[in-house]
């Protein structure tokens, strides 16, 4: 080509580029793109092609915002344009891409003016589409088989019009909003004697759009929630008992946000015992007419009143059976969850009480809890069962705590929490040993070596 035409291939390139830094931002951060002189004015739809349009049911009509963007040389020049529905165009997207889209009828939707302007201090302009969503969704039953779409065009006779973003395509679907608990099924709170007195728990409650609404939702207790989650899951967690709390079951919506809190209010020094508590709540009913409640609109608002945790450092931690070869080594006790990240004993060391983990801690607990995971890629190594000791100090002799052999876990990566455990004496160390394992061993199970990541100590 010629060099007017390669200068004209140049300025392409440019507002092409312009053009994909609008596309990839948004009115609000809009910021100026240098293009060549000869592009004084030019407007850019900022969302466009074929697009999903999400109509929420609502009873009142629904607006989709369309911004039209001006860039260019021309600082401080005003530009004219208009948006058109064209069947044309329509028709001819069809051909090109194999669709069937069928042009939404006029009476359907609307804008609120024919003309606009892009005033000279101005960097674009949002133009509301008016949609009448109960009108469409009737249309849309009467022909189910039909795929509306609604093709328009940004149009200019004073300003150039981007080549690309210069139409969109929107397919209408019609939602029914449905309110539910931001967070679904079981959520745990930990509460430990170092809280406060009155421990604030807040439920969110969403909206899946922007609220224009003012409304209520309230919240129920169902026990039933509770029993059968823990079927299921195979947990014995216990309902909160009614005297150790109260609950604001109804929450105020107001325009402009998207959610509103249920308040559940814990009182620690009420709870019975140590433990794991659940509060099995579902929402019961919304008053915003046309609202629906989502099936799983369920919350169990987990409990666990837990003594304070023990910061675990490797000073503290000393075994008798490390294998270095696997895993982290005893680092691999609390270096995070994920494949290779974990403690791993050498099944070769044999030690007629087992494979175990000494943790000798800075202060003297009388009472203690612990937590862990199994190895995060598979089940292998799994403890079946562990013994519990405790001393008073290095020269102590350990006595036995406890043996734990019900309900460990054996897959991969499950996490077990085990109950508390109460010493005569107060004690600054705490034997943790496995006599038993999923692994190799002859016979099977018995003095095996065993795998596990992330163990976490609580004491008071």
């Amino acid at each position: 080509c010629d060099r007017r035409q390669r200068q004209m291939c140049i300025r392409d390139r440019y507002i092409a580029l312009a053009i994909l830094l609008i596309f990839n931002s948004s009115c609000e951060k809009y910021d100026e793109v240098k293009v060549p002189e000869s592009y004084q004015k030019v407007l850019v739809l900022q969302s466009s092609g074929e697009l999903p349009l999400t109509l929420y049911r609502t009873g009142e009509d629904s607006k989709y915002p369309m911004c039209i963007m001006k860039v260019g040389s021309g600082d401080g020049l005003a530009a004219k344009f208009q948006l058109e529905v064209d069947q044309e165009w329509l028709e001819q997207y069809n051909a090109d891409n194999y669709k069937q889209l069928v042009m939404l009828p006029s009476e359907y939707y609307s804008f609120d003016a024919q003309n606009w302007e892009i005033a000279g201090n101005e960097k674009y302009k949002i133009i509301d589409l008016v949609l009448k969503t109960v009108q469409i969704e009737a249309l849309m039953k009467e022909h189910p088989d039909t795929e509306y779409a609604l093709s328009i065009q940004l149009k200019s006779d004073d300003a150039t019009i981007s080549k690309t973003n210069n139409y969109v395509i929107l397919k209408p679907s019609i939602v029914i909003p449905t309110v539910s608990f931001e967070q679904t099924g079981y959520n745990k709170n930990i509460i430990t004697p170092n809280d406060a007195l009155d421990f604030l728990i807040e439920i969110p409650i969403k909206l899946p759009l922007v609220n224009m609404w003012t409304f209520d939702c309230t919240v129920e207790v169902d026990e039933t929630l509770l029993a059968e989650y823990n079927i299921a899951h195979n947990t014995s967690y216990k309902l909160l008992p009614s005297s150790s709390y109260e609950l604001d079951k109804t929450c105020h919506f107001i325009p402009g946000t998207d959610y509103a809190n249920i308040k559940l209010l814990i009182n620690r020094t009420k709870l019975p015992n140590f433990g794991d508590y659940v509060l099995p709540l579902y929402v019961a009913n919304c008053s915003q007419s046309g609202f629906n409640i989502a099936e799983n609109a369920v919350h169990l608002a987990g409990i666990s009143y837990w003594l304070p945790q023990i910061a675990l450092s490797l000073d503290m931690l000393s075994a008798n059976a490390t294998k270095p070869t696997d895993g982290k080594g005893l680092a691999g006790l609390f270096d995070g969850i994920g494949a290779g990240k974990h403690y791993h004993t050498d099944r070769k060391i044999k030690d007629p009480i087992g494979h175990y983990i000494d943790i000798h801690m800075n202060s003297p607990v009388s009472k203690i809890m612990f937590d862990y995971f199994t190895r995060f890629e598979n089940g292998n190594a799994a403890p079946l069962e562990i013994v519990l000791y405790t001393k008073a100090d290095a020269d102590a002799e350990w006595v036995k705590l406890a043996t734990v052999n019900q309900g460990l876990p054996t897959g991969g990566n499950q996490e077990y929490q085990s109950a508390m455990f109460t010493a005569e004496q107060p004690f600054s160390y705490f034997r943790f040993c496995v006599t038993k394992s999923k692994a190799y061993a002859d016979p099977v199970g018995v003095n095996s070596n065993f795998v596990i990541g992330e163990l976490s100590l609580f004491g008071l």
